[in-house]
């Protein structure tokens, strides 16, 4: 059974797309100069993470980490980067 699951939908209709605990999920959003792409994975402690990163869209390969979405015993919360990290 799949851990992750993602979908997209553009000008045709939606597609979906499965990932697993070991392999993950990814997925990019971007135009020309700028987008952002999302990083599904597992914590060592066998929760659900999602890294949230900024990219520099189909002209370049750089990505920031903007922050990450961790699965809590509380649910989910958003852990942003702090400058310096």
């Amino acid at each position: 059974m799949a851990r992750f699951r993602g979908t997209t939908q553009g000008n045709r209709t939606e597609a979906s797309r499965l990932g697993h605990a070991n392999g993950g999920l990814s997925a990019t959003a971007q135009g020309y100069k700028s987008g952002v792409r999302v990083e599904c994975g597992v914590q060592p402690n066998d929760l659900d993470s999602h890294r949230v990163y900024m990219t520099a869209g189909t002209d370049g390969k750089s990505m920031i980490l903007l922050g990450t979405v961790l699965q809590t015993p509380e649910g989910p919360k958003w852990a942003p980067v702090r400058i310096g990290d």
